[in-house]
């Protein structure tokens, strides 16, 4: 019974590509956001070198 009324709510009475987008964006912005600190954060440390590398890791491996 519940599932039918979420399938009703998400795809009948709203437009479920726009809800989900939205619900994903705020978790790409913070991934954006902790890829950036982690560049800033190493260049300032260790120099441009370790922190391009420190951008590959961070963009390829953002859960780790």
């Amino acid at each position: 019974m519940i599932w039918g009324f979420a399938r009703r709510w998400l795809y009948r009475w709203n437009d479920a590509s726009r809800l989900l987008f939205l619900g994903r964006l705020p978790i790409v912005l913070l991934g954006a956001t902790l890829v950036v600190a982690v560049v800033l954060w190493t260049r300032a440390r260790f120099g441009a070198g370790p922190a391009a590398v420190a951008l590959v890791l961070a963009a390829s491996r953002p859960t780790s």
